[in-house]
This record gives C-alpha cells, structure tokens and sequence, in this order.
C-alpha cells in the first residue's frame, strides 16, 4: 500500500448554535505539513465538524490516499455507517425524519468518493498532538467569527510555522447590507475565475473589487 495523506480535522463552536470555526492539518507523503482553518456564523458543532473533513478533501489532490482522523463520531459513523440508509431513503432516519445537515452529508459523500478514504476516530481532548492541533485551528476560527461581520471569512490558511493570515479582507467601512451584496458577487467572480470587477450596488453605488495575492480589497469606486 502506498503511503497514506493524513488529515486531522475538528471543528468547534462557540455557544451551539452560534459562532463556529473548523480547523485541518494535513500531512503530505513528502513530508509537507499544512494548516488551514476558517470559520462560520450562526452554525452547530456537528456541521463545523463535517466542514472540517470536507475543506481537507477539497485541498488534498484528487485520487489520493487518505487517512482522515476525527474525534467525532457523528462524522466517523455517519460516513462509513449511516449514510449507507439515509440514501436508500431518501435521505431519512429510521424514524422518518429528515436527516440533518443533508447539504454536507450530500458533500461529504461527494468528496470521499474522489479518494480512497482510510477513517479513523479518536478521543477529543485526550493528548493526541494531531488532534490537539485540528482542535486549536479550529478554535482560532471560531474566534475569528467573533471579530468579523457575519460575512467575507470562508477560509484563511497559515504555514506551518506563521500564525499570520496570508488570505486578509480589506475594505472600507460598509453597511451590512452592502457586505451582503459584496460577498454574493465575489462567489459569483469565483465561479468565473474573474479576479477584479466592479460591483454596481442600489442608489448607482460602485465598488471596485481586486482579489490579487490572495488578498480582497474592496473600495468605494468614487473615492
């Protein structure tokens, strides 16, 4: 057997619902380690936990061998175990309820199908290094949720050994409003692959977008 990606994941959340946060490390067959966390308003744990796992496969080459380690049960026994029924089902429990958090069950199941999936479960908080690490990521991301409005923060990643963001939003001050509208057009310049645009907003309001370096900025493009 070839040797094994490893991704450590672990999501949190600050009051549940509320504030959330996910958090991986992945370690790379070369010996590359990677770090990346992020965070969500108005979530649940589970949910950030499933995050978590999704955001490792997505960054993690397609075909790949993987070992994903959680300390989340919900997730471990979901994917290998339940999903199996929920499908048969129509996406219902037993006791024919829908089954919660189908988006990212739905997800999850799309993206475990790119790899080959090796799960393993262990203990939270029980002095697994790894997964003291996930737990700290995803505490970090959590508490971004906490001095950002509830929008513009999806993903932040950081090197191994720089707790410095390399992914920052610059903007001027905006209404929440208009943060919504922003945010809405930028994953419509993703889906594009359109890195600069201007954004035209109610009352002819024009903002000027360039997502450059990694970096979003946005400005009043009367100014």
């Amino acid at each position: 057997m070839s040797k094994l990606i490893e991704a450590y994941t672990d999501g949190a959340c600050i009051h549940n619902p509320g504030d959330g946060g996910w958090g991986v490390l992945i370690k790379f067959t070369d010996g590359t380690v990677k770090k990346i966390h992020g965070g969500v308003h108005n979530t649940t744990n589970n949910r950030m936990e499933m995050t978590a796992v999704i955001k490792a496969l997505q960054y993690i080459p397609s075909g790949s061998n993987v070992k994903v380690v959680t300390d989340s049960q919900y997730v471990q026994k979901g994917i290998t175990q339940w999903i199996t029924k929920w499908k048969r089902n129509g996406w219902k429990t037993a006791k024919h309820n829908d089954v919660k958090n189908k988006d990212l069950w739905i997800q999850l199941s799309k993206e475990t199908a790119s790899h080959t999936i090796h799960w393993e479960w262990v203990k939270g908080h029980s002095g697994h290094r790894e997964n003291e690490i996930a737990d700290k990521l995803a505490n970090m991301g959590a508490d971004l949720m906490l001095q950002t409005p509830p929008i513009l923060l999806d993903q932040v990643e950081i090197d191994e050994d720089d707790s410095n963001l390399e992914k920052n939003i610059s903007t001027d001050t905006l209404t929440y409003d208009e943060f919504k509208f922003v945010l809405s057009e930028l994953r419509v310049m993703e889906e594009r692959n359109m890195f600069r645009g201007e954004l035209s907003y109610a009352n002819n309001t024009i903002f000027d977008v360039n997502t450059r370096e990694d970096i979003i900025y946005i400005r009043n493009a009367d100014d």
